[in-house]
């Protein structure tokens, strides 16, 4: 009898250990599960710039028929349309360069005197009225577009709204269960965000490629930024594109070290008397 009890007792604590571990098993696993998911979402909000690949282009289109009105509000936008028509006109054979075509581009002129000009995703690119009068060539403003051109086409827009959003948002639109909404309700963030450093050195490689291939003389954006800084500095007076990092002067040096194509095309100067209105 009394070796019976002992043998239940053992039992007993045998099963409460099992127990204990069974549970302790458990919360190490959970916890290496949660480990895992809050890994995961770190990494895709780190790597939002590679993963931006594999989201849909509707979801720049999107971002930018958003935001679009906010930093270029239609009574801003000009009634004129020699200047639309003249910037349209540069990029063209810039667009027919480009090597793959994901995006339709829209192209309005801002009656604004800052030197200035940005692309938001999806495909919209606004020119400032005050770029036009300070170019002083149609390869200047031309250089100008190309940059923007592939702000568009290497997603840096996107890639930073999706670094804002967070993990969870990233992960939901590369598998597909996130509804975009949910992007689209950061889009206002693109009136405030900055392209980096990485982002505007990229998009001044590919610009300047472009510009070779579109036949045109890729020497326009190193006057423009030299034309700049000998006017305004590294950035009073410059906005956007022209005043975030890297400087004027590494930029302009580094413009001027690319070979021109063999046949070289010529563009028109901004007209004279060029208006809004």
């Amino acid at each position: 009898m009394k070796q019976s009890e002992s043998n239940v007792q053992e039992e007993s604590r045998g099963f409460g250990h099992s127990r204990k571990r069974i549970v302790m098993e458990v919360i190490i696993l959970l916890g290496g599960l949660l480990g895992l998911v809050l890994g995961a979402l770190w990494l895709a909000k780190e790597a939002a710039g590679k993963l931006v690949r594999f989201v849909p282009p509707t979801v720049d289109r999107k971002l930018g028929e958003a935001s679009f009105p906010l930093l270029a509000p239609t009574n801003l936008r000009c009634t004129s349309q020699d200047a639309k028509a003249y910037v349209e006109a540069l990029a063209k054979p810039l667009i027919a360069a480009l090597p793959v075509r994901e995006f339709e581009f829209t192209f309005v002129v801002v009656d604004r005197p800052e030197i200035n000009a940005f692309a938001l995703p999806g495909g919209f690119v606004a020119v400032h009225m005050g770029l036009l009068k300070a170019a002083g060539s149609g390869e200047e403003i031309a250089a100008v577009l190309a940059h923007e051109l592939h702000h568009v086409t290497l997603r840096h827009g996107t890639a930073r709204i999706l670094r804002q959003a967070g993990g969870s948002v990233v992960l939901g639109l590369v598998l597909g269960w996130a509804e975009l909404d949910t992007l689209v309700s950061y889009s206002a963030e693109l009136t405030s965000l900055a392209y980096d450093r990485d982002q505007e050195r990229e998009a001044d490689r590919h610009g300047l490629e472009l510009l070779v291939k579109a036949g045109i003389h890729p020497g326009g954006m190193a006057t423009f930024f030299r034309r700049l800084k000998d006017k305004h500095g590294d950035a009073a007076g410059i906005a956007s594109f022209l005043a975030t990092h890297p400087g004027l002067d590494e930029r302009a040096s580094e413009a001027a070290q690319v070979a021109p194509p063999t046949e070289v095309k010529a563009l028109p100067a901004p007209p004279p008397g060029l208006a809004c209105k």
